[in-house]
């Protein structure tokens, strides 16, 4: 019993704790009524865009696929994904990589004001490579690569959700 009363004195605390240095949970992306519906213009890999138009959709966000009428246009470019090498083992041999994603992208209205200006994301990761088990290893860095985009998506739509606060 003295233990149940202790547990729920250190739950309070921690609530108290917590709400009192401002965390709160990042909630969802708010587009106002008068910008909706958003047109998504992007040459990008398809898993981003897929990953951010279902992350929109989820917001409550209108969207269209069709530029002419959309009151908000988010232009995603620039994507590049590409790996370097990082070390050389002892037969010249690559031994560990660094994958690297970048992108561009920016929020206007179609009369040109910019609501969020160009911003370029930058994400890298690096991991070891062995010649022994090359197919693991492919996929490691198709998951890595996967994760870059779904972390760039996530930033996306944080920054969204910050510049448009009313």
């Amino acid at each position: 019993m003295q233990h149940r009363g202790i547990f729920y004195i250190f739950v309070l605390l921690l609530i108290t704790g917590l709400t009192a240095c401002g965390f709160q949970l990042r909630g969802q992306v708010k587009v106002p009524g008068h910008m909706q519906p958003l047109y998504i213009q992007s040459g990008a890999n398809a898993i981003l865009t897929r990953e951010l138009r279902n992350s929109l959709l989820e917001a409550g966000v209108q969207l269209t696929d069709n530029v002419d009428q959309a009151k908000t246009v988010l232009r995603v470019y620039r994507e590049e994904m590409y790996r370097r090498i990082l070390s050389v083992g002892n037969q010249a041999t690559a031994r560990q990589y660094e994958s690297v994603y970048e992108l561009s992208y920016k929020m206007i209205l179609p009369k040109g004001k910019v609501l969020i200006p160009e911003s370029q994301i930058l994400l890298r990761r690096d991991y070891s490579f062995d010649e022994k088990i090359t197919l693991g290893k492919e996929r490691e860095e198709h998951n890595l690569q996967q994760e870059m985009q779904l972390q760039a998506v996530q930033t996306i739509l944080r920054r969204m959700r910050y510049s448009l606060k009313p």
